[in-house]
């Protein structure tokens, strides 16, 4: 009788054994998935406006983690307009948000007719006014992955 109980225990503890080894090699496997998440490149969604300039209306994306807008030519959002500064505002994405920041320009930015003093929150439908330029929030949109071949 001793010899079965025995056995009992051996197969009992195996079990328990192959339990844990594939706990501990699911509790890896999402270690090493959430890692390879936190490192991959980060794209932030595009960013959709509507620029209205002098009775003319463009269309614009901005697709990288931070755009800034002016007259500079390096800007990366290039609008000519005596009233917008060289470097007037910055897009940027992070925290999961858009946000729009001044750069101390000289007219100053206003967002739904509220001057903007520090990096606030944008979303779809907000009215962006850079001097007497108007910058209209479409919205964002994730970007489509790459299919390999095209």
């Amino acid at each position: 009788m001793s010899g079965i109980i025995v056995f009992i225990l051996r197969i009992i503890l195996a079990l328990i054994l192959l339990g844990f080894f594939g706990w501990a090699l699911t509790a890896l496997w999402r270690d090493l998935q959430l890692r390879t998440q936190l490192v991959a490149p980060r794209v932030p969604p595009t960013l959709q406006l509507r620029i209205h300039l002098e009775g003319q209306v463009f269309d614009e994306e901005i697709t990288t983690m931070q755009a800034v807008v002016g007259r500079d030519p390096a800007s990366d959002l290039l609008i000519q307009h005596d009233t917008v500064s060289a470097r007037h505002l910055r897009f940027s994405h992070h925290h999961g948000q858009w946000w729009v920041e001044d750069l101390q320009s000289t007219n100053g930015t206003l967002m739904n007719d509220e001057r903007v003093l520090v990096p606030t929150i944008i979303t779809t439908g907000d009215e962006i006014l850079c001097g007497e330029v108007g910058i209209q929030v479409l919205g964002s949109r994730k970007k489509a992955p790459k299919v390999e071949g095209q």
